[in-house]
């Protein structure tokens, strides 16, 4: 008898916790890159992350047992969401776990808390060292009484912790067996909001709850978007089994269904769902106005935020609502879809429109519209997309009548050295298409156009044909994308006053014989010089009329025709652009470019001589005429003079440009350029044929340079004195310099 009754007396020795059963968690019966919450709740325990989030379960080869451990958040969560948390379904006496911080550099401090119900802290273990690569560190929470419900565990420099073999002694308590009910209360159900800020409140009724009840709002998107629906936790007041919620916030736009789950510690959940509307009164009214449904279809998507406008999106077209002009517009047909296709695309997206469709002037069908990030052109069913800083410099170059509208979208082109490119076709029939390029780093904006700004054209008395050349003008930007510094380009006032340049005090009215009926001869010479004698004068413009001269003085030319004129010259009629339009006299309607035809010759034999419409560049003396009595300022004689015009060159468009330096140059530094037709692609490169210096030049230098759209050339000689005749003003050709040649310049693509 006293060897049975001693091993029952010892079991009575022993402490009752002991002799409760022991909870095992090891976490090997779920898979990998599980959410872990109530999974364990039969067992006694839940987890979570934050009080709002489930914990992760993850693969670790050093885990303490199995391969199988619970983290706190996916190792792809940049920054820990909150506590490790369990909770349990009834009160423990002891919890135990092991504990790691994977993927770690360093150990980590860890502490783990044990709670009783009423929050208060009823145990401690740590602050202890953490490994980063096993799970040798133990923690023990223990009380006298089963009145643990809640332990967390933290770790110090934002460590990612993990832990595995959980074991508790107490058990687990009783499920609920109903899921939680919720209702709704506000925004009721069908509600159309007269504010884009909804509040939502209601109540949670039910045993055990878990967690904050998970909100998620249904927002129409756009078709083939992936985007998530916007889903929110919402926070529980009061106590006992009704818990009320509430939220405040802003939705999106358009029919939306909000919808609260709630779930308790069992796993079961309980949802209720509201349905609302929202759109601006501005929107609903231009809607109606448009014809409703019936025209623009039902409600598709909405974009509002951070763009300064609202947008409402329907199966047939758009209406762009701007509170702070407290406007509408609207976008549809091919515009409309046009609009859509841009949507999120780089360097694409408009954005927000800012006008109505509105006919393009000159260009019949063809209509505009403006948005935030760019314009759109339609015609014959299509729309074609202008980026910002082209649609800037159309705008500030002439509209479209001067610049044209774009033949096709800018390509998407990899940085430097063109960063943006476009053509565009202007209304007439005969032009080649305008180029808007930028390119270079300082970024340049080049803009290059068959007779260039066609009030130059209009003013100089011609018409666009198609051997009008290309002229290019050039504003510097900001960046790739600009905005550039465009503005046209202003002439300075004429005035030159021609008649005090010759000084002549009795100026002859009337222009019968003699031949000269100015101030000379007696007070002026015939050619007086309106800076020096010897300086060197640039211009540049079109040519409005081309031919030999009406008369001329034998006594002050070189080779003369027979009586009763004595032509000797070919004079230019030139159409000044820009700044050239200074070296003008006051009242005369252009400048004269004037020479003695006779040193011509081989150059006129070669290459014929300028025509009217031709682009003209010449460097000259820069004189009054005071032998006759209409007193035109000119730069007679030319030393150097280039006229250019456009040709068919080997299948494409070429720029021809017949070069002449002559006896009359005094080897003073002279630059011009020749300009391509407009660049036909972004890729396309420069092909300049022209003759060998040796067989073109005498006695001269010649440099070249390139940029993107034009050869640029130098000429220089040792300076020479030029004789003057101190009478008439005339200045004598020297010999053994000159330069006479074609060039022709085009593109390889």
């Amino acid at each position: 008898m006293k060897i049975i009754l001693l091993p029952c007396l010892l079991l009575c020795l022993i402490p009752c916790h002991f002799l409760r059963a022991q909870t095992l968690v090891n976490f090997e019966d779920l898979s990998v890159g599980t959410i872990v919450t109530t999974q364990y709740a039969t067992k006694g325990v839940v987890f979570s992350v934050g009080g709002v989030f489930g914990a992760y379960l993850f693969e670790d080869a050093h885990a303490h047992s199995g391969t199988h451990v619970l983290r706190l958040a996916s190792p792809a969560t940049e920054f820990p969401p909150g506590t490790l948390t369990m909770q349990f379904t009834a009160g423990q006496r002891s919890v135990k776990f092991f504990a790691s911080v994977p993927g770690a550099n360093a150990a980590s401090q860890g502490t783990a808390q044990a709670f009783d119900a009423n929050g208060t802290v009823i145990a401690t273990d740590g602050p202890k060292a953490v490994q980063p690569s096993n799970y040798s560190t133990s923690f023990l929470l223990t009380s006298s009484r089963a009145a643990i419900v809640k332990v967390e565990i933290q770790m110090t420099d934002m460590a990612f912790e993990a832990i595995d073999d959980l074991s508790f002694v107490g058990g687990a308590g009783t499920l609920p067996h109903q899921a939680p009910v919720v209702k709704i209360t506000s925004p009721a159900n069908g509600a159309e909001l007269s504010s884009q800020n909804v509040l939502l409140t209601g109540t949670v009724t039910g045993q055990s709850l878990f967690g904050q009840p998970l909100a998620t709002i249904n927002i129409p998107q756009p078709p083939g978007s992936t985007a998530p629906p916007f889903t929110f936790f919402v926070p529980l007041s009061g106590t006992r089994n009704t818990r009320r919620f509430s939220w405040s916030g802003g939705v999106g736009l358009g029919p939306q269904t909000v919808t609260v789950t709630a779930t308790n510690i069992a796993g079961l959940t309980g949802t209720a769902s509201a349905t609302f509307d929202y759109l601006p009164a501005a929107i609903k009214n231009r809607f109606q106005q448009e014809g409703g449904s019936g025209r623009l279809g039902t409600f598709s998507f909405g974009i509002g935020g951070g763009l300064g406008c609202t947008i409402a999106v329907y199966q047939q077209g758009a209406i762009f609502y701007l509170p702070d002009k407290a406007k509408t517009f609207l976008a549809v047909g091919s515009m409309f879809s046009k609009w859509l296709q841009t949507q999120g695309q780089f360097r694409r997206d408009l954005r927000c429109a800012t006008s109505e469709e509105t006919p393009v002037n000159g260009f019949t069908g063809t209509t505009r519209q403006d948005f935030q990030q760019g314009r759109l052109y339609a015609g014959g069913g299509n729309a074609l997309y202008v980026p910002p800083v082209f649609a800037n410099a159309i705008d500030n170059l002439g509209g479209e009548v001067a610049v044209g509208i774009p033949v096709s979208d800018p390509p998407l082109l990899t940085p430097v050295p063109v960063w943006n490119f476009q053509r565009f076709q202007m209304a007439d029939s005969v032009s080649l298409p305008s180029t808007l390029e930028i390119s270079g780093s300082p970024p340049v904006l080049m803009v290059q156009r068959q007779g260039g700004d066609p009030a130059d054209l209009q003013n100089a008395g011609l018409t666009l044909t198609q051997s009008t050349p290309t002229l290019e003008w050039q504003f510097s930007c900001s960046g790739p994308d600009g905005p550039c510094n465009v503005a046209p380009l202003i002439s300075p006032p004429i005035t030159l006053d021609a008649i005090a340049v010759c000084a002549g005090p009795h100026v002859v009215v009337g222009c019968g014989p003699p031949f000269w009926t100015g101030t000379y001869p007696g007070d002026s010479r015939e050619w007086q010089a309106v800076t020096d004698d010897q300086a060197e004068t640039f211009a540049s413009g079109y040519v409005q009329e081309s031919h030999p001269t009406d008369i001329d003085n034998p006594l002050s030319h070189e080779h003369v025709g027979p009586p009763p004129n004595f032509v000797s010259d070919w004079e230019i009629h030139l159409w000044p652009l820009g700044p050239f339009r200074s070296l003008m006299s006051s009242g005369k309607p252009y400048l004269k470019i004037e020479y003695e035809e006779y040193y011509a010759h081989a150059l006129e034999a070669g290459w014929g001589w300028p025509l009217p419409g031709d682009f003209l560049f010449a460097a000259g003396r820069w004189i009054v005429d005071c032998g006759h009595c209409d007193f035109h300022a000119e730069i007679h004689p030319p030393a150097v003079m280039v006229f250019s015009r456009t040709i068919q060159h080997l299948g494409r468009p070429a720029t021809d440009a017949v070069i002449w330096v002559n006896g009359f140059y005094t080897g003073a530094e002279v630059n011009f350029e020749v300009e391509a037709p407009p660049k036909p692609a972004p890729d396309a490169n420069l092909v300049l044929e022209k003759p060998t210096d040796a067989t073109a030049a005498l006695g001269l230098n010649l440099q070249l340079s390139w940029d993107a759209h034009a050869v640029h050339a130098r000429f220089s000689a040792p300076l020479r004195q030029m004789s003057i005749d101190s009478n008439t003003g005339e200045m004598f050709w020297q010999y053994l310099r000159g330069y006479q040649g074609e060039w022709i310049l085009y593109w390889d693509k």
